[in-house]
């Protein structure tokens, strides 16, 4: 049995801190009732290392390569040797073959309606949508994540042409740059504004909606991002030696120009700098030496090897993040008090109300277990993302337990797969109705899973 799909997936680990004890079952008994639904079929002798889900699970997209042989599969787009049966699957549709597929697709626009990768045939790159192939180029770069704005309608990518890169913002190439970082192309949350940053003659800068910001010597990859309310910019930048955080074009207190006793050597790395939901706090990563440590609301906490991933929750009242303190020693850091040491943690997550908080733990290699609220679950061989009710009342994951994989509901177990997809996570439609995407070769299925009060009947 294969686990190519979950295993390189188990360290994308998800929240929260206290020393765990072994979890207690729920007090309210309840069983899951399982219904499947087909959204693909595949050659069950393909490899598939690339899925992508559409919104509420609808639909599955991914990258297929037959014969199935790893070492012939190339998923960035240079390079010699090439997969000459690579394919793109969207439900029961096939695409291709292609010689390679940009790293991190297919993916769905976020409405669900669009389905988009990066293909490399011959000594042609380009971007396919919904089938269509779009204009070539000498090579092509996007994150995924990044690729569409929020509401769908628009995508940004980077074009290199000439030795030269520039920006192609809704079919559209911008000024050609010496560099640009593709981790800093963003839209603002409302997506009717477009940023990015770019490197020319020597120096770096900012552009938002067509405009040069101040340059700087540097600026941070993955560390540009718009305020919540779509208004201004924040990134990390360094002139000479120096780091500092920028949030609409004034340097932060923590520069160091302004206090020389918080000059850092590094900032916002690797998680960039992160707002609040309600835009009225800012936290981010920062180093003195071999030191690492959180700012948040200019206070920096509590000295590590290595801190990253700082998520709010929802309200804005509590911080949590991931931090490591020595080989294999990591941890989860919630409202400044550190929990139970890990060989690794996962990205906290909290709950709709922001008063419960879980995360992914690694005890062994192959072996997980997800702390909620500061209690440790069931040990399994590899486990999804988490995911907490709308009224946060139950957590919800996919797991394997190294013969089979299932749906999990506040340690409650059912289902019967050969993987899981990891981009199909579980998505709930109300407090009771749930659903989340899994393989049973050679199908993708989408299970639906009812929670009945365990007095219940059929």
């Amino acid at each position: 049995m294969s686990s190519s799909w979950f295993r390189t997936t188990c360290l994308m680990l998800a929240a929260a801190a206290a020393t765990p004890t072994i979890a207690q079952q729920p007090s309210e008994a309840f069983t899951l009732d399982v219904r499947d639904e087909v959204l693909a079929s595949v050659n069950k002798d393909a490899w598939a290392p690339g899925c992508a889900v559409g919104p509420q699970n609808q639909r599955v997209a991914c990258l297929v390569v037959v014969p199935r042989n790893k070492q012939t599969y190339w998923n960035h787009l240079t390079g010699k040797d090439r997969a000459r049966m690579g394919f793109v699957f969207v439900g029961n549709s096939r695409m291709g073959p292609y010689d390679g597929v940009l790293k991190g697709f297919p993916v769905f626009s976020p409405d669900g309606e669009q389905v988009v990768f990066g293909a490399l045939s011959g000594e042609k790159a380009f971007f396919v949508v919904n089938g269509k192939e779009g204009p070539v180029a000498e090579s092509i770069a996007a994150l995924p994540a990044r690729f569409f704005s929020a509401d769908g309608k628009r995508i940004a990518y980077v074009v290199r042409r000439d030795d030269q890169v520039s920006v192609s913002l809704d079919g559209k190439e911008g000024k050609r740059c010496d560099r640009i970082a593709y981790g800093n192309l963003v839209f603002s949350p409302d997506g009717k504004r477009f940023a990015y940053s770019a490197n020319f003659s020597g120096k770096a800068f900012v552009v938002v909606d067509g405009d040069e910001l101040q340059p700087y010597d540097d600026i941070r990859n993955f560390s540009l991002a718009f305020t919540p309310d779509s208004k201004g910019v924040a990134y990390a930048a360094r002139r000479g030696d120096k780091w500092v955080a920028v949030v609409d074009e004034e340097e932060a207190k923590q520069s160091y120009d302004q206090i020389a006793s918080q000059s850092y050597d590094l900032i916002a790395q690797p998680s960039g700098l992160v707002f609040s939901p309600d835009g009225e706090r800012l936290a981010y990563s920062a180093a003195r030496g071999k030191k690492w440590f959180i700012v948040v609301d200019g206070k920096e906490g509590p000295s590590y090897s290595m801190v990253t991933d700082p998520v709010f929750s929802p309200d804005g009242r509590r911080l949590a993040y991931r931090a490591e303190s020595g080989k294999k020693k990591r941890a989860v850091v919630v409202d400044g008090l550190q929990g139970r040491d890990y060989r690794d943690v996962g990205r906290p997550v909290f709950s709709s109300s922001g008063d419960r908080i879980a995360y992914l733990a690694m005890l062994r290699k192959d072996e997980y277990v997800v702390v909620l609220d500061g209690v440790e679950g069931k040990k399994y061989f590899g486990v999804g993302q988490l995911v907490f009710s709308p009224d946060g009342h139950r957590l919800a994951y996919q797991a394997h337990d190294g013969n089979k994989a299932f749906i999990v509901v506040d340690g409650v177990e059912a289902g019967e797969y050969d993987l899981f997809v990891y981009a199909g996570r579980p998505v709930f439609e109300d407090a009771r109705t749930l659903s989340a995407v899994f393989a049973r070769r050679p199908l993708f299925k989408r299970a639906v899973v009812e929670i009945k009060p365990a007095d219940e009947g059929p």
